[in-house]
């Protein structure tokens, strides 16, 4: 094997310019799916919500909250506090609580 070390973001941005870069209407859509995501955080931590609520107080379709909702619960620590109703209630876990 020859000694020299590669350059791997040489090679990387060779290849971008090869491909053409980045979609204009894919770094959109990102930035979107962002600014929906604050709106839904935002909303769930003034209180606790539900589904339908999140909607309404941020002008979201349901389907798209319902979306970034299951996204929160998987990755951000995001629970279900009462699944009593006829919406289950969502809120974000707070420092001294565990799971059950």
């Amino acid at each position: 094997m020859s000694e020299e070390k590669y350059d791997y973001r040489t090679a990387l941005k060779k290849l971008k310019e090869k491909m053409g870069g980045t979609k204009a209407e894919l770094l959109e859509r990102n930035k979107q799916r962002n600014k929906d995501k604050k709106l839904v955080v935002q909303a769930i931590k003034e209180g606790l919500s539900t589904v339908p609520k999140v909607a309404e107080k941020t002008g979201l379709p349901t389907d798209r909250v319902f979306s970034i909702i299951n996204q929160l619960v998987k990755y951000e620590g995001l629970v279900m506090k009462d699944k009593r109703s006829e919406y289950p209630v969502y809120g974000f876990v707070e420092e001294g609580e565990k799971d059950e």
